[in-house]
């Protein structure tokens, strides 16, 4: 569950920096992949703990 939660935000900053590298937005689109990547990381953790406690 950790690893899961862990790895949405980096792959969420990670787009988001990328992204801003390339358009030239920084740092907007990497504060973007970070809340996407913080709520794919809720989702993923309610997911699981809903799965291991029913």
């Amino acid at each position: 569950m950790g690893v899961a939660a862990a790895l949405c935000l980096v792959l969420g900053g990670g787009a988001g920096y990328l992204l801003d590298a390339w358009i030239g937005t920084a740092p907007w689109l990497t504060f973007v992949g970070l809340a996407f990547g913080i709520v794919a990381a809720v989702l993923v953790t309610v997911s699981q703990a809903r799965k291991h406690l029913s």
